[in-house]
């Protein structure tokens, strides 16, 4: 009955006091985190612990992403092209076409007198003074 008597006061005076719906140290962040977690399967709610001791965890430090050093390519790695098309490409230089030319193509040619012969044929392949090719 005093109950009765005190909502028709505070009535009176215009100000009618509204009690709280929740108890108390309960704030709506923890209310809207339960009806989030009330929807969620077993295995939804295991896997966000686990997520969670994962960010507690020391092991999870963020380590930063670097981007992948860019290789160049080195000469004699890769097949740069036939010997008429390194005398094109390198020009005259003897030493540069020699330094563009695969294993196999060291191995099939040899250098005498500044001149590239062929090993398979005996015969000269590339001439330095007047910049032939004889393949």
């Amino acid at each position: 009955m005093a109950t009765r008597i005190n909502q028709v006061l505070d009535t009176v005076d215009g100000a009618v006091k509204e009690k709280p719906s929740t108890p108390e140290g309960v704030t709506q962040e923890m209310i809207d985190r339960y009806e989030i977690n009330r929807n969620k399967s077993e295995a939804d709610k295991r896997h966000d612990r686990f997520r969670a001791a994962q960010k507690r965890s020391a092991y999870a430090v963020e380590i930063p992403v670097q981007p992948a050093k860019r290789i160049a390519p080195k000469a004699g790695t890769y097949f740069a092209g036939t010997l008429p098309k390194l005398i094109e490409e390198y020009g005259p230089s003897l030493s540069e076409i020699w330094r563009y030319m695969t294993m196999g193509q060291l191995a099939k040619y040899y250098v005498v007198e500044g001149n590239i012969w062929s090993h398979k044929t005996g015969q000269m392949a590339y001439n330095a003074e007047t910049g032939e090719c004889f393949e």
